[in-house]
């Protein structure tokens, strides 16, 4: 079960997703249901209209499920608390054994509620910071540049900044979508574009290197605070069954790893640490495809070695028993 802020990028791109899943992997899940869906998402609003013009007596319906009292209504409504909750409400009806909230930052009030409360009740979030469109633009660049919104709007209207079609068109220096098409990454981007996910599929890998990136930004801090941030790469690899989860070195950087630490930095690596350590690595072309793989053999406290990297290599990859770790060559 998927729970989205609404019904627009993110809800067409995983859409895209589970159809493209269901299509190749066939069995893997019993069932992927996004919502709202367009009908819905109408169908919720105009509840929520009759809600307010009832003054409370409207009922306690989210999207789809609905509390059973207005105690529990009043305590989970904030945004984006209802999105988790509604996840729950479909653990707890057992009609999903899985359940993932996606939404944005968007200014809500209630992040650090909603993280709580998703952990308690083990509902997964997929969050982007500004905007879910952090996750399109990783499929494109490294980009540490806290956007302002997702897009720039008129009267409610996107007016296609990066298109050069309006007289207050940003050029991608406040909105991410003018971004994308500034730089003709997507020179059709719009909100409600279909056919997103394949459209992105051949630079998917790069996407989830590039958000591990910029995760690597905000070490130890809250992610409702961090931007630009996104790790809608973790539903991506959960839907495509992908089991390693990938984190970024810096180059130049000390991690720990087994049971020594390590300095990376470009083609070499030091075992700064304590203990020996062997190490399997991979090394990757800019679309983040495997060339070549290795053994290093053991590497004493004090040595080095140098990874040997094919003419087209771009990252290296240190593979541990909790993940692997990634950086540019």
């Amino acid at each position: 079960m998927i729970v989205c802020e609404g019904t627009d990028t993110e809800f067409n791109y995983l859409t895209d997703l589970a159809a493209y899943v269901n299509l190749n992997y066939p069995g893997r899940f019993a069932d992927i249901r996004i919502v709202p869906t367009a009908q819905e998402l109408v169908v919720a609003t105009n509840r929520n209209k009759n809600r307010k013009k009832l003054k409370g007596s409207g009922g306690n319906a989210y999207y789809v499920q609905e509390e059973e009292n207005e105690t529990d209504y009043e305590k989970y409504r904030k945004q984006p608390t209802r999105y988790v909750r509604e996840a729950e409400l479909f653990l707890k009806d057992g009609s999903y054994g899985e359940a993932w909230a996606v939404y944005d930052h968007d200014n809500f009030p209630d992040h650090k509620n909603a993280a709580s409360h998703a952990k308690e009740v083990k509902v997964n979030i997929a969050y982007s910071s500004v905007s879910f469109e952090e996750w399109i633009l990783a499929h494109f660049e490294r980009n540490a540049y806290a956007f302002d919104k997702s897009v720039c709007k008129q009267n409610k209207k996107d007016i296609m900044c990066g298109s050069g079609l309006h007289p207050n068109d940003c050029h991608g220096q406040r909105c991410v979508g003018g971004r994308l098409r500034e730089q003709s990454f997507i020179p059709d981007y719009g909100k409600t574009m279909g056919g997103l996910f394949r459209r992105l599929f051949v630079r998917h890998k790069v996407a989830v290197l590039n958000a591990a990136w910029l995760r690597a930004l905000h070490k130890n801090e809250n992610f409702w605070e961090c931007n630009p941030f996104t790790n809608v790469d973790n539903l991506v690899a959960r839907l495509l069954g992908y089991n390693q989860e990938y984190s970024w070195i810096p180059g130049g950087g000390v991690f720990d790893f087994e049971r020594t630490s390590l300095n990376l930095s470009g083609k070499k690596i030091k075992n700064v640490g304590d203990n020996a350590t062997v190490l399997e690595y991979e090394i990757y072309d800019y679309l983040m495809n495997r060339i070549s793989g290795a053994n290093t053999g053991v590497i004493e406290p004090g040595d080095s070695f140098e990874f040997q990297v094919p003419e087209n290599g771009v990252y290296v990859g240190v593979i541990g028993r909790d993940g692997v770790k990634m950086s540019c060559i």
